[in-house]
């Protein structure tokens, strides 16, 4: 009885082993169908339907007729401005700092005095050479009247003449050495930076202060070697700061380097735009579209549209119902466009929509 229990055990543990072995692979099978099984891509719809009717496989496609637009070329780079007007002044002799007028943000005219150095010093050297020239300029003027009248002799007036000389020269030594007592502002302005402080010590060289004049605004910009050919003095130039969105600043190209940087091999070029309300600052960081040249009549299409080899780009257009390879040459890009120079002709059949699906020469039919 015991054994009969046994096998009868035995024979329902294998029975139920096998319903599991089946329903695991009914439900293996129907994974591998659902998840390898590729799906069908629009040509291979196509290619199936072609296939069942037996007639020449035909690829829709849409397609725009190429017209000539205008265009205008840009060059787009980022700057950082700076005041035309820039001018760190310093000393030019030593001496006690005695006078100082260079406040930050201290709007000052050309040729005020900023700062004076041992300024009663000059004046008083430049006093006595004054006197002494205006002595010297006398006594010579009346050993010349005279000598005129043989009255004195050559060595006499000579010696004079000597004198008025040394006076001269003197005085204009003494003229120099005052000027340089004053530290003057060389422009209309404002005060930027204050480098000494009252009542300390400078010596020659010794940076005063600085001073700038932001009516004007300057940028300079590194352009390749392609781009530079392209670029002339006076082009005009749209300049946007993030501090001001929505406003567009217009300057100009005033200068452009003849030698490139030995390091980027990028060329210098300087772009100048007006400042009148002052609100541009130095060091603000700025895009630029630079005007290169404008087209009347360019052949312009959808950057997207280009697909390219190592040769270079290509497009299709249609003709005869058939796909064509054109080769095309890009002479610019910006945003999303490319204008095309040579390859593509104004009623050209330009294929927009399907050009991922076809080949050269393949049969296509055209979509509304």
């Amino acid at each position: 009885m015991k054994k009969f229990l046994w096998i009868s055990g035995l024979l329902i543990l294998g029975l139920i082993i096998g319903f599991i072995l089946i329903n695991s692979s009914g439900k293996y099978e129907k994974m591998y169908d659902e998840n390898t099984t590729p799906k069908a891509t629009k040509l291979d719809k196509i290619n199936e339907k072609s296939e069942s009717t037996g007639d020449i496989k035909k690829i829709p496609v849409k397609i725009k007729i190429i017209e000539a637009t205008q265009f205008t070329a840009k060059l787009k780079t980022v700057g950082t401005t700076f005041a035309k007007d820039d001018y760190i002044l310093s000393a030019k002799m030593n001496g006690e700092i005695t006078y100082l007028n260079a406040d930050i943000g201290t709007v000052v005219k050309k040729n005020d005095v900023l700062a004076k150095i041992d300024p009663e010093m000059a004046e008083a050297n430049y006093n006595q050479a004054a006197a002494n020239y205006n002595l010297a300029q006398k006594t010579y003027s009346r050993q010349k009247i005279l000598a005129e009248k043989k009255l004195v002799s050559t060595q006499q007036l000579d010696g004079a003449e000597a004198q008025y000389q040394i006076a001269k020269a003197a005085l204009s030594l003494a003229k120099i050495n005052l000027n340089n007592s004053k530290v003057l502002s060389p422009i209309d302005g404002v005060i930027a930076e204050k480098f000494v402080n009252l009542h300390t010590f400078s010596g020659i060289g010794t940076p005063v202060a600085r001073v700038v004049n932001i009516k004007k605004i300057q940028m300079e910009v590194g352009v390749s070697e392609q781009n530079i050919v392209l670029i002339k003095k006076g082009n005009k130039a749209f300049i946007k700061i993030s501090s001001y969105p929505g406003e567009v600043f217009q300057g100009y190209i005033v200068n452009m380097g003849l030698q490139a940087d030995k390091d980027n091999k990028s060329f210098p070029v300087t772009i100048e735009f007006d400042n009148i309300d002052g609100k541009i600052k130095g060091g603000m960081i700025a895009d630029i579209s630079i005007l290169l040249n404008t087209y009347s009549e360019a052949i312009v299409v959808s950057f997207h549209l280009l697909q390219q080899t190592t040769g270079g780009y290509y497009l299709y257009i249609v003709e005869n119902d058939k796909a064509v390879r054109r080769d095309v040459v890009v002479a610019n890009i910006q945003d999303d466009v490319a204008r095309i120079s040579d390859g593509l002709a104004v009623g050209d059949h330009l294929v927009i929509e399907g050009h991922k699906y076809i080949n050269d020469q393949v049969t296509v039919t055209i979509e509304k």
